[in-house]
């Protein structure tokens, strides 16, 4: 988020970066303090207003932290784009720096992407709803009824929840970084805990993390990804685009695309005056390679590693060798829990000495 910021600040000759910098660091002091709290609940109209005699405080200060920069996460991602009238029609990362500009303060400005509303641009905003149990309450259900106009969206986001979650992809999207854009507005235990509420105890910080590594190790890091007949194609004003593979390797027609301005799933949508200038080629690419896959009739297949396709499948070809892998792989601590336990289960090989006096959270620690 911060490159497409900063990069079309630049290009515009503008402080838009900065002054959105200097928004959320006031921001979040505001949140610190009863006069800070009292221009926040007047401006945004608060619901529940911020209370710092409230039970979980931090929780509500930092939700409301969240739900401002989730704003700017949603321009971002899909600015410049052709989804849908609402892009074209300049909801994009342009018009929110001239709205930051025109403000007398960035604290305003911020205030006024929050409420800025490309569908009705008259309506008079209410209030910035800050319930965090209430809508807990929503993504608790694992049935919805469609007949609720919001119903889809609610699924839609307990679903994309289970696979950072559960699933534990780990991709929650925290402003942890001190030096960063956005002062740590919303942190990696904010999501954690929503974690929790959204599907039970069990989803904690230590499964998540544990996850997290199996996940890591099972799908390598994206500079090792090979494969055939692949197009991956993102816009670098894309939040995303950074857990892409860039990887390209004509041979075996694995391409990896990266349009400079475009934001996500650019490519997919039909053409519209003004979009980024690179789109066409970037779907000139895509529509050739396509062509090629059909007129070749060759399949996609990938390139599984470390693990053996033997392995993958539950069972051991040759157990002395693959469990001996598994035992050097353990020598990376990041995976080392993942390993052992695998190794344990699959190939019913045991490394006793080298795993069952392992602290996981002592090694996290240490790394």
């Amino acid at each position: 988020m911060e490159y497409a910021f900063k990069n079309w600040s630049a290009f515009q000759n503008t402080n838009c970066d900065q002054l959105i910098t200097d928004g959320f660091a006031q921001f979040r002091q505001n949140t610190y303090t009863d006069s800070g709290r009292a221009i926040l609940n007047s401006m945004f109209n608060i619901t529940p207003p911020l209370d710092a005699a409230m039970d979980n405080y931090d929780l509500y200060a930092t939700n409301f932290l969240a739900n401002v920069f989730s704003v700017f996460q949603g321009i971002d991602q899909y600015t410049f784009d052709g989804r849908d009238n609402i892009t074209i029609g300049g909801y994009n990362i342009d018009n929110l720096c001239k709205k930051m500009i025109a403000a007398p303060d960035p604290v305003t400005g911020i205030a006024n992407v929050v409420f800025w509303n490309p569908v009705y641009p008259n309506t008079v905003p209410q209030y910035l709803d800050n319930d965090y149990y209430g809508d807990i309450a929503l993504f608790n259900q694992s049935y919805y009824d469609y007949s609720n106009y919001d119903a889809a969206d609610i699924a839609a986001g307990r679903g994309w929840m289970w696979l950072c979650c559960g699933m534990a992809l780990g991709w929650l999207q925290t402003t942890d970084n001190s030096n960063g854009m956005f002062n740590r507005a919303v942190n990696l235990n904010y999501y954690l805990q929503m974690c929790t509420d959204f599907f039970g105890p069990d989803i904690n910080t230590m499964y998540i993390t544990d996850k997290v590594a199996q996940m890591a190790y099972t799908f390598p890091a994206p500079w090792n990804y090979t494969a055939t007949n692949v197009v991956l194609p993102n816009g670098d004003y894309d939040p995303w685009h950074a857990l892409s593979s860039y990887v390209n390797n004509d041979t075996r027609h694995q391409i990896s695309l990266l349009t400079h301005g475009a934001a996500h799933c650019a490519d997919m949508y039909p053409p519209y005056n003004g979009e980024p200038a690179g789109l066409n080629a970037t779907r000139q690419i895509i529509i050739s390679e396509v062509r090629y896959y059909l007129n070749n009739q060759q399949s996609s297949t990938t390139t599984m590693s470390p693990f053996t396709a033997s392995t993958i499948a539950g069972g051991c070809s040759d157990v002395d060798t693959d469990c001996q892998n598994f035992k050097d792989n353990c020598k990376n601590t990041l995976y080392k829990p993942f390993m052992c336990k695998y190794c344990k289960q699959t190939c019913n090989f045991c490394f006793d000495q080298q795993c069952s006096t392992f602290n996981f959270m002592e090694i996290v620690h240490k790394n």
